[in-house]
C-alpha cells in the first residue's frame, strides 16, 4: 500500500521494521498509524519508571534512550542504551 503523506509512509516504514510486525498486513499498518504521535523529549527527561503502567509503546527515531536504575540508596546505574 503507498501513501501520498510522507509522515504516514514514515510511520508505517518504522512500524514494518520491527520484528514483531513485519508479517502484518496493510489493514494492521492503516488502522496504527493513526494512533501513532511524535513526542519529543529533552536530554535528561525521565520518560517512565520501573513499576509504572504504560499504555504507550514507544520507538526511538532519533537520538538514544539510558535505561537507569537506581539501588535503596539511590545510586544510579545505567543498565543499557538504546
Amino acid at each position: 500500500m503507498e501513501y501520498d503523506d510522507p509522515w504516514k509512509r514514515f510511520k508505517v516504514h518504522i512500524l514494518k521494521q520491527v520484528p514483531y510486525f513485519k508479517d502484518l498486513d496493510d489493514d494492521f499498518f492503516e488502522d496504527v498509524h493513526n494512533f501513532m504521535q511524535e513526542e519529543n523529549f529533552e536530554k535528561g527527561t525521565e520518560i517512565f519508571s520501573a513499576g509504572e503502567q504504560s499504555s504507550k509503546l514507544m520507538f526511538v527515531t532519533e537520538g538514544f534512550v539510558n535505561l537507569i536504575i537506581s539501588d535503596k540508596e539511590g545510586n544510579k546505574f545505567t543498565l543499557d542504551t538504546l
